[in-house]
């Protein structure tokens, strides 16, 4: 996998944001300036990943509701 791909980097942010408590707003820009992405591609990784974060709450509650194991926190 592509490691400046902007699914990977929507992921890497997911990861800090859910295992290191940062701050996707100032996280983000930090991953985005490393890669070598075009605008373009910045801005789906953006919306990709504000979009998991925005929703997230909905995902595990559909989870929760099909799944015999609760989703960890």
């Amino acid at each position: 996998m592509k490691t400046s791909s902007p699914r990977y980097l929507a992921l890497a942010l997911l990861k800090e944001v859910n295992q290191g408590g940062a701050y996707a707003n100032l996280a983000l820009p930090k991953l985005l300036q490393k890669s070598d992405l075009d605008p373009r591609d910045k801005a789906f990784t953006q919306e990709l990943a504000f979009g998991a974060i925005r929703l997230q709450l909905t995902y595990d509650a559909i989870i929760n509701s099909v799944s015999s194991r609760p989703v960890e926190a």
